[in-house]
């Protein structure tokens, strides 16, 4: 059961993103019923299925804005090879029909796929090369800065904040570790907030 000031807290519009892995939010009433009242009261859910499984409920699916898994993560769920941007492509076309508005799959060094319920043609968006030290982190990264633009920067077009994500995560594998590896804001280009 939800906690009073919890539930007061999500009728509060905002971003609440969800990063638990499939297992724990099927088996987790609290979730789902979170899910819904984040729904309900017109916050924005972002759904990263880590770690990888093979399955999510149907009702997750519907009451999840972005669903965003890596490619690993995407060919669990589908069922389907993702080793490339086309494959990624089907595969976010198979996540769409289960009910989420938009899919963003990522891809590590070739960026990241979106496909929305407005615009059923995937589309990639690409990611600046870079030499990378240690990934590890780098989708956390990418969903966090998704968050951050999503809830600070709402004006922004969707595939400007994912190329932003991809950014932030690009500058994350360049260090080694997870947290340690994220940038500060002031380590950051000034038009990645402009």
């Amino acid at each position: 059961m939800l906690t009073n000031a919890f539930s007061v807290r999500l009728r509060q519009p905002g971003v609440v993103v969800w990063s638990v892995g499939g297992k724990i939010l099927k088996q987790s009433l609290s979730a789902l019923q979170t899910k819904k009242l984040a729904k309900q009261h017109g916050c924005i859910t972002v759904f990263n299925p880590a770690p990888a499984v093979s399955d999510v409920s149907k009702e997750v699916y519907q009451y999840t804005d972005i669903f965003c898994p890596n490619e690993t993560e995407a060919e669990l769920l589908t069922g389907l090879p993702v080793t490339n941007v086309e494959e990624a492509k089907k595969a976010s076309l198979v996540l769409l029909e289960r009910g989420c508005q938009k899919v963003i799959i990522t891809l590590g060094k070739d960026g990241a796929v979106l496909v929305t319920v407005e615009e059923r043609k995937p589309q990639h968006i690409p990611v600046t090369p870079v030499t990378a030290l240690d990934t590890t982190g780098a989708g956390d990264s990418f969903v966090g800065s998704l968050a951050f633009y999503l809830a600070g920067y709402p004006h922004l077009p969707l595939k400007e904040v994912i190329h932003r994500s991809n950014q932030i995560a690009a500058v994350s594998v360049q260090s080694p570790g997870t947290q340690l590896s994220y940038p500060w804001s002031k380590d950051l280009p000034k038009e990645l907030f402009s």
